[in-house]
């Protein structure tokens, strides 16, 4: 497998953007590596994120937490022998899961 080599611009775009941590759009022609870099910072961070099991706005329960699209990370077993507990620190209306990469569109010719 090849390396992706990404101009310095395009290097220096991507870190202030990242570190906003806010989402990003890429597009662009099939095969100039969107796809790639997105993994790429989603591995770089790997850190997990919480998402709700579902929201209610204007009345409405909006179900956002979907087992098909988040990935679940197991829950954490507390050793019967420590003095803390560690797992379980987290409000249960939330799913830890690993943090998702959001692909749309197609390769259309």
């Amino acid at each position: 497998m090849g390396h992706l080599v990404l101009p310095e611009a395009l290097i220096g775009n991507l870190g202030p953007a990242v570190s906003a941590g806010r989402s990003i759009l890429m597009y662009g022609p099939p095969g100039n590596g969107k796809s790639s870099i997105s993994n790429g910072i989603r591995d770089a961070l790997g850190d997990m994120v919480y998402v709700p099991h579902a929201i209610e706005y204007a009345g409405q329960v909006i179900t956002v937490y979907d087992p098909i699209v988040h990935n679940a990370v197991a829950d954490e077993v507390d050793d019967p022998n420590a003095l803390r507990r560690t797992s379980g620190k987290f409000d249960t209306r939330y799913v830890k899961c690993e943090r998702p990469t959001v692909i749309t569109g197609g390769n259309c010719p």
